[in-house]
């Protein structure tokens, strides 16, 4: 958010803005001012609460231990407030932040307190807007595996959600081969994908690998702004192959989020393997504007 954010001139932005900040002081203890007025306050404040703390009749020990815990609670109200800037954009004026819930609110900020990269600080962001404009779209399962993410795993996430396809309104990832060259090009390998098995976003290492059932006959595969019209040769029950990995609930929660690199070497590598499928009758590309 640019400096010098004012909720005055955010129309009718300002109520659900004002809403959300009074529910997070009441939730989490968290109070939040403008990044133009705290900056100078915040650094006068901290210098006056360390000159106090020299001042006081303490052992070096407890000086030094409160010393960290000033600086720590410091850096942890930072990474919550430059959360909070990235937040307020994204609600919508529909948005009724006082229907989230207390628990939800609290269990966000004791894991979002401690994201001090920009990246992971944009995702929690995204999940607290996405939250409050539509109550009941992150669990608290996602919030803790994000809190275990590393700026490089949601930077392959990020890379694994350019092959994922809309299908049967449900999401889908196409990796077929890790020694693909496309898989490796966009920088994925068994072990990339496989840490985020172990966080919780994907599942792989299914021996057959994963399949998308129970499609009707005419189904629709939707990637960016292309549409792929599939017709199967049975009337229901169809299947058609994933690959090596799918998205878990938190996965797939998380890719509502993403800006995905969308590719046309990745819709031609998912669409030429569909091709060669014994169990489609017709494949057909429809371009979208």
């Amino acid at each position: 958010m640019a400096e010098g954010f004012s909720l005055v001139n955010l129309g009718k932005l300002a109520e659900p803005i004002n809403t959300l900040i009074t529910k997070i002081a009441n939730a989490a203890g968290i109070l939040y001012e403008p990044t133009r007025i705290r900056r100078k306050a915040r650094a006068e404040a901290d210098a006056e609460l360390i000159t106090a703390t020299n001042q006081l009749k303490l052992n070096d020990l407890s000086r030094r231990a409160l010393k960290r815990f000033i600086i720590e609670e410091s850096i942890k109200q930072t990474n919550i407030e430059n959360i909070l800037d990235k937040t307020f954009p994204e609600i919508s004026e529909s948005a009724d932040p006082s229907k989230l819930s207390n628990e939800w609110l609290l269990f966000f900020f004791e894991r979002a307190k401690c994201a001090s990269d920009n990246e992971l600080q944009t995702i929690w962001a995204k999940i607290l807007a996405g939250e409050t404009n539509n109550h009941g779209s992150f669990s608290k399962s996602t919030l803790r595996i994000l809190s275990e993410m590393s700026h490089e795993d949601a930077t392959t996430f990020m890379k694994v959600a350019s092959f994922a396809f809309k299908i049967d309104d449900s999401d889908h990832i196409f990796l077929y081969e890790f020694d693909d060259e496309i898989v490796k090009k966009f920088g994925l390998s068994f072990g990339s994908v496989n840490r985020l098995n172990t966080l919780g976003l994907l599942s792989c290492g299914a021996t057959f690998g994963y399949m998308c059932s129970e499609l009707p006959q005419n189904t629709s595969a939707f990637y960016n702004n292309k549409e792929v019209r599939i017709s199967f040769k049975f009337p229901k029950e169809n299947k058609i192959q994933c690959g090596q990995a799918i998205l878990t609930q938190s996965g797939r929660e998380l890719l509502k989020i993403c800006s995905p690199n969308y590719s046309d070497e990745i819709f031609n590598y998912v669409y030429s393997n569909w091709k060669n499928f014994s169990n489609i009758e017709n494949i057909d590309i429809i371009e979208e504007n």
